[in-house]
Parts: C-alpha cells; sequence; structure tokens
C-alpha cells in the first residue's frame, strides 16, 4: 500500500502545476484546452472512490481518498496500472510514469 499525501509540499507542487497551468490556458485560449494532470488525479480518484463499479482487489479499492480527503491511498500497483489508469488516460500508463508526475 502506497499513502500519498497532498498536504505541505506536495500540495503546494500541485498548486503550482495547477496555476502554471492555467496561465498557459489563458495564454492559448484559441487551442483546444487539455485537461491537466492535476485535475486528471483528482478525477480519477474521485471517481474510483464514490463508484460502486470501481476496481477491487480483496474487496477493497486500488486507489481511494482516506477518510480526511487530504491524502489518497493505492492498495495494488498492477491494478492500478492494468486496470485503473487506462480508464483515465489516453496512452498506456506506467505505474512508475503515473509516480514520476505526482513529484513533479
Amino acid at each position: 500500500e502506497t499513502d500519498i499525501d497532498l498536504t505541505g509540499s506536495n500540495a503546494k507542487r500541485a498548486m503550482q502545476m495547477q496555476n502554471d497551468d492555467d496561465e498557459s490556458s489563458i495564454q492559448s485560449q484559441s487551442q483546444i484546452q487539455e485537461t491537466t494532470f492535476p485535475q486528471q488525479l483528482m478525477d480519477l480518484i474521485e471517481s474510483e472512490t464514490t463508484d460502486d463499479n470501481a476496481v477491487t482487489v480483496h474487496d477493497q479499492k486500488a486507489i481511494e481518498w482516506l477518510s480526511k480527503g487530504d491524502k489518497f491511498i493505492i492498495r495494488d500497483k498492477v491494478a492500478l496500472e492494468s486496470r485503473v489508469l487506462p480508464k483515465y488516460f489516453n496512452n498506456k500508463c506506467k505505474f512508475m510514469s503515473f509516480v514520476r508526475k505526482l513529484y513533479r
């Protein structure tokens, strides 16, 4: 299991990434607006947390928010990579690529 903390420096990085993306989208209003990684991440976790048909392993969801909603947990890396990530990302997203994006 892997806890991901969205408080402190990680939250600041995620917010900065979102702010940078917001600024670039304002600058290029004529271009098609793409969904940013932070938004895709939030959508993925929210959907997998609330969806009754979410990917489960041993009756536990592969990824979901923890009770306070400021951290999420990855319970099964293999299920996340093979069954969850393809639902939310166009490319075949490897687990380590996903983790690297978290720390950008």
